[in-house]
């Protein structure tokens, strides 16, 4: 895999063709997923946050591609949100024995990348993706998941709103 594969010019008309901050994390997902060719990506934010998970310092799952049920919330406290939040690179586990267990969402699943979509505003969501295969995410898979969080945090209002 290439990493030019992923072509700014079509994800930015995708993404901007999506005024509902769902549909928007909805368009996400979905490039995501083709694009690092995983089973799962999922999308946590502020957007569809309770009062209690916003009490608790929990984002709530707003749209995702692949599994039924996944977690419906994410904590905003851990190891894996201060490295996106301060490397403001994805935080990556390819295996079992890897760092950062929290972003692997289904049991099944055994690889994960996770990255912060921010809009300049503070955190706004995290993009999830895993794969059933240990050492799925390579270094060209990584860097179109960092490529594609940059552009949705182009788009005018970001993820929500």
């Amino acid at each position: 895999m290439n990493s030019d594969l992923i072509h700014p010019d079509i994800v930015l008309r995708s993404l901007r063709r999506h005024q509902d901050p769902q549909l928007r994390a909805a368009a996400i997902c979905d490039i995501a997923a083709r694009q690092t060719r995983s089973p799962l990506a999922a999308y946590y934010s502020t957007y569809k946050q309770t009062v209690k998970q916003r009490n608790l310092r929990r984002l709530g799952l707003t749209s995702h591609i692949g599994f039924i049920r996944l977690p419906e919330s994410l904590a905003m406290e851990s190891e894996v949100f201060d490295v996106i939040t301060l490397g403001e690179k994805a935080a990556v586990r390819n295996s079992e024995e890897g760092p950062f267990e929290e972003i692997i969402l289904q049991s099944t699943m055994r690889s994960g990348m996770a990255v912060l979509i921010d809009e300049g505003k503070g955190l706004s969501g995290v993009l999830i993706v895993n794969h059933n295969a240990p050492f799925h995410y390579t270094g060209d898979y990584i860097r179109v998941f960092e490529q594609l969080a940059q552009l949705a945090c182009c788009i005018q209002g970001g993820v929500d709103g």
